[in-house]
């Protein structure tokens, strides 16, 4: 195999791992929005819980 032929197929390597850690973030993104919509949620249902109480 040529020097060529090896930076070719390491660039190529590059890019398909790059693109596979550009998706893995994606998803981490958006499973850590969804965690914090859920505490968001929960903040709320306490605040309300704590308003009941008191009235």
């Amino acid at each position: 195999m040529s020097a060529s032929e090896e930076i070719r197929e390491g660039m190529t390597t590059l890019a398909k791992l790059t693109r596979q850690l550009d998706e893995e973030w994606e998803a981490e993104a958006k499973l850590i929005g969804e965690v914090s919509d859920a505490f968001d949620l929960l903040d709320v249902l306490i605040a309300a819980a704590a308003q009941e109480k008191k009235g």
